[in-house]
């Protein structure tokens, strides 16, 4: 078990820098981002939800936690390009 834990981080300061993004841009566009851990390259959309959204997405390369969403908006991440 301890060896799937390797390479899993929280990254909790990525839902502070989206926020900025998001009162930025519109939330038509994407919005680029990089994955503080390994460097993967995505791209995110926005989505209004009528319910408070909660909980992580992991990075496909490695693991470390993005935030699902914050308030009523919700986080579709697409992978762009592995580093």
């Amino acid at each position: 078990m301890a060896a799937n834990a390797v390479g899993r981080r929280n990254v909790s300061n990525v839902g502070a820098a989206l926020i900025t993004h998001l009162t930025t841009m519109s939330q038509s566009k994407p919005i680029p981002f990089r994955c503080p851990s390994c460097e993967a390259e995505y791209k995110i959309v926005t989505i209004e939800v009528s319910d408070a959204v909660d909980g992580k997405i992991r990075c496909l390369k490695c693991d470390a936690l993005f935030p699902a969403g914050e308030g009523h908006v919700a986080f579709k991440y697409f992978l762009v390009r592995r580093k």
